[in-house]
């Protein structure tokens, strides 16, 4: 694949099917990601797999503290504003 077909095939999920992801494709997954670059090779990312009982811990967890309006932390900070053309497409 190259860069033009990458970036045409690419898009975005917001709805995930309720079957769990089998754990061979999770390990390829993240086989693959370990040769991604990062900046001066930092490689500045923790990643966490969950599942069964512990993923449901952390959805229940989750859900009480958007139901009790508990702010996110982000890595980074959402802009204040968004400038003329970002801020139409976010309204979309």
């Amino acid at each position: 694949m190259n860069v033009t077909e990458a970036l045409l095939e690419r898009r975005t999920v917001r709805a995930f099917r309720p079957d769990p992801v089998p754990r061979e494709t999770v390990a390829a997954i993240l086989g693959a990601a370990l040769h991604a670059p990062s900046w001066a090779n930092t490689q500045p990312w923790e990643v966490y797999v969950a599942a069964g009982p512990a993923l449901g811990r952390l959805r229940t967890a989750y859900l009480d503290r958007t139901h009790q309006d508990v702010p996110g932390q982000p890595d980074l900070p959402a802009p204040k504003a968004w400038p003329g053309p970002a801020a139409k497409g976010r309204a979309n």
